[in-house]
């Protein structure tokens, strides 16, 4: 589904997922100006969370409102140091749920 939304050059403004894959992963990382980002990750795997905060988040972080990540494990896709200055860039962001890593 993802790679088709690639292909296709479809620019969706509001994702709301409940598996994240690589294939989501890298349609994200395809275009920026998404205004809705919503991810429940499943696995107590970090997969593809350094992607996400370092080359992901900052691509639609001049337009994204709404970002809204719960995983259901700690670890790299909780908000800690590291995801700050990701989140920091998006300057138009209204709405912030997040797990914080202690």
């Amino acid at each position: 589904f993802w790679r088709a939304l690639l292909i296709e050059k479809i620019h969706l403004r509001d994702v709301s997922v409940d598996i994240v894959n690589d294939a989501l992963l890298e349609y994200l990382e395809s275009y920026s100006g998404a205004r809705s980002l919503m991810l429940i990750t499943e696995h107590e795997a970090d997969n593809g969370s350094s992607k996400f905060w370092h080359n992901i988040l900052p691509r639609h972080a001049d337009t994204l409102v709404e970002l809204y990540i719960q995983p259901k494990y700690a670890g790299g896709w909780c908000s800690d140091t590291r995801s700050l200055d990701s989140i920091r860039q998006c300057t138009y962001l209204e709405i912030l749920r997040v797990k914080v890593d202690q």
